[in-house]
């Protein structure tokens, strides 16, 4: 009888199993969202849009970004995505062994930990790197070390909440997981400021970061006078790690795992079983059309049920507010958001008879029919959309662009930020797409919604906020139009390639 495995062994098995998945993606993540920060620290210097009161640029301040709406849905999605990925890989053998499931939650634990410690190195490296090179110096290291060392326990935290959330809600924890994990940022950064936030569990994740990085909640720079810069750190840094520690407390906590059983006679099933089972589209007798195929499969009831609420959403913001407002909610969130949507779920529906799928027809077909059905979907929801953003306004302005012009760039900009989604998702994970387009969501939202940073050239830094851009700078929409399509088109043709390695990774 083998002997029992220690805490290292099981430790050395989580750490090999987490290879090569999101556990490790996140960090590429951060370094993405870093990137995104020197861009915007030196933008903002070479255009004068800010007042340098600290350090390089403000970078600080633009690293709040990352703490207001990014942080704790990228660790509750780490969370979910570990605990998903073993059930889906049986535990790895771990449910039949005499191992401690207790001991193997643990061990999944402390690896998110260490990813999370990575992640906010990958965050304020590059950025001090940067300064360093550029003249500014190390700048105030005790800010930005500390605010790494919260965000560190707050991502942590945020990876043991996702884990529990799992165990509650299944595969539907990866989609609601970072929905829920960005209302709770949005409100901590509403309402950080509050005299009594310690009473609100939501502002515990976001109360430091406000002291550390020299912010209000809504990532405007403090005054010099503001009591903001005198808020004590210690009671922030309990009460996150108490708010982590719960999370803990319930992630750790064993339960039956969910493991398939395995298939009995599989090759004697019926082949529409079969192919109902693992996910395959069925043709129907005598059709050899590779779209018809692929309409079968797709999620057409989900993509229709979200577009109803997308319609409603805009309706209601065109009529309660200016029309700008509901423009730009379309041009920098609604229509970018939707189009990775699709993508994303394209993805996730074909891909588990991906590899059965490969062994019927050429993977540039099968992605040929998937991007000529979602556009055919997508296309005409977006131009409803913009109609109803657009309804009883002028098409355009004489030197001041107008909603005309992002609709003539909108089919192109549909198709790139689908075929990024649907690309990214299908050559790494689906989890790396819903984070990567969280990352390029909010460079479109901060470059897109400024016209000095706009007029300053950064524009191609923010291709999800390209709408805006054609509706803003009117002259740029046939370039808009054709960068997007010649993007989109390396985006598929990435696909192509890697769609055979994605079978077997599969």
């Amino acid at each position: 009888m083998s002997a029992r495995p220690t805490g290292a062994s099981v430790l050395a098995a989580e750490w090999l199993r987490g290879r090569r998945t999101f556990t490790w993606g996140a960090v590429l993540v951060a370094l993405v969202f870093a990137v995104q920060t020197v861009l915007f620290a030196r933008a903002a210097l070479a255009a004068g849009a800010v007042v340098q009161l600290r350090w390089h640029g403000n970078a600080l301040g633009w690293m709040h970004l990352y703490a207001a709406g990014f942080a704790v849905p990228l660790g509750i999605l780490s969370g979910v995505m570990a605990q998903w990925r073993e059930e889906r890989w049986r535990q790895g053998g771990t449910a039949w062994r005499a191992v401690n499931p207790r001991a193997v939650l643990m061990a999944r634990l402390l690896v998110l930990g260490i990813s999370a410690l990575a992640c906010q190195v990958a965050l304020i490296a590059p950025v001090v790197l940067d300064a360093v090179l550029s003249g500014s110096g190390v700048g105030p290291w005790p800010s930005y070390v500390g605010f790494g060392l919260f965000m560190w326990l707050v991502v942590t935290g945020a990876s043991a909440w996702g884990m529990a959330l799992y165990r509650w809600l299944r595969v539907a924890a990866v989609g609601v997981g970072p929905v829920a994990g960005l209302v709770w940022s949005v409100m901590g950064v509403m309402q950080a400021e509050r005299d009594h936030w310690w009473l609100l569990p939501w502002t515990w994740t976001a109360r430091a970061p406000l002291t550390l990085l020299g912010v209000h909640g809504s990532s405007v720079l403090l005054e010099p006078e503001s009591p903001v810069w005198h808020y004590p750190l210690l009671p922030s840094f309990v009460l996150a790690a108490a708010w982590g520690g719960l999370g803990a407390l319930l992630a750790v906590m064993p339960s039956t795992p969910a493991i398939r059983a395995p298939r009995v006679d599989e090759g004697q099933q019926p082949a529409p079983s079969r192919a109902k089972a693992e996910g395959v589209p069925r043709r129907r007798a005598g059709s050899r059309s590779c779209v018809l195929a692929v309409a079968g499969v797709l999620p057409w009831g989900l993509w229709g049920g979200l577009a109803l609420p997308l319609w409603g959403l805009l309706a209601i913001v065109r009529v309660s507010y200016p029309a700008d407002y509901a423009q730009g909610l379309f041009e920098l969130a609604a229509a970018p958001a939707a189009a990775a949507v699709v993508g994303v779920t394209a993805w996730g529906r074909l891909q588990p008879g991906w590899r059965a799928l490969l062994l019927r027809r050429s993977t540039s077909a099968l992605l040929g029919a998937v991007t000529l059905l979602s556009g055919m979907f997508l296309v005409p929801v977006l131009v409803a959309a913009w109609a109803i953003v657009a309804w009883g306004g002028p098409l355009a302005r004489p030197g001041h662009g107008g909603p005309g012009y992002s609709l003539a760039v909108l089919p192109a900009v549909a198709l790139l930020v689908f075929a990024a989604s649907l690309s990214v998702a299908l050559v790494t994970r689906v989890a790396v797409a819903i984070a990567g387009n969280a990352v390029l969501l909010l460079g479109g939202l901060v470059i897109g919604g400024n016209d000095v940073l706009l007029a300053a050239g950064l524009w191609p830094a923010a291709p999800w906020g390209w709408l805006r851009t054609a509706h803003a700078l009117p002259g740029s929409w046939p370039t808009l139009f054709a960068l997007a399509i010649v993007v989109a088109m390396g985006f598929l043709l990435i696909a192509v390639l890697r769609g055979k390695a994605a079978a077997l990774r599969e």
